[in-house]
């Protein structure tokens, strides 16, 4: 049985200038196959954090896993570099989001063949870190 009603609300719903607005996504959501961890300022673009880490591996390996992560569909995952494990570790692992451990994860920066950073989130310093170290990884996404 078909309401005689819902045009007539959606006539008065418009005609009050009221509209389907997004929500708007901030740090720590769960949005984009993982967490968001920064936001540009257009709001529309930023770095999602996958919701759990993956490894130890070594930092070949934690390059690899990451960009073989494939998680709600998406599969455009990637090691992070230095800037963007900042994020993670301010935006996200200080306000106790995302269940980060307090232990070394890699990042993609590297310094030469045999050397990478990697940030020690219990100190909060990046270390240069031998590639065949094991360490924790998170992968991240654009979105």
């Amino acid at each position: 049985m078909k309401s005689k009603y819902i045009p007539l609300l959606i006539v008065v719903f418009l005609s009050t200038g009221l509209t389907f607005k997004p929500q708007k996504l901030k740090i720590g959501d769960k949005a984009h196959g993982g967490i968001i961890a920064w936001i540009d300022d257009t709001e529309e673009h930023g770095l999602v954090a996958a919701i759990e880490d993956i490894g130890p591996y070594h930092w070949e390996k934690a390059k690899k896993e990451c960009e073989e992560y494939s998680y709600m569909g998406k599969n455009d995952w990637y090691l992070p570099s230095k800037q963007e494990m900042t994020f993670l570790a301010t935006n996200l692992f200080e306000k106790n989001i995302g269940n980060f451990q307090e232990k070394s994860y890699w990042t993609s920066t590297k310094l030469n063949e045999t050397r990478s950073f990697s940030i020690n989130l219990k100190d909060g310093y990046f270390y240069e870190s031998g590639i065949a170290l094991w360490g924790l990884s998170r992968p991240v996404r654009p979105f």
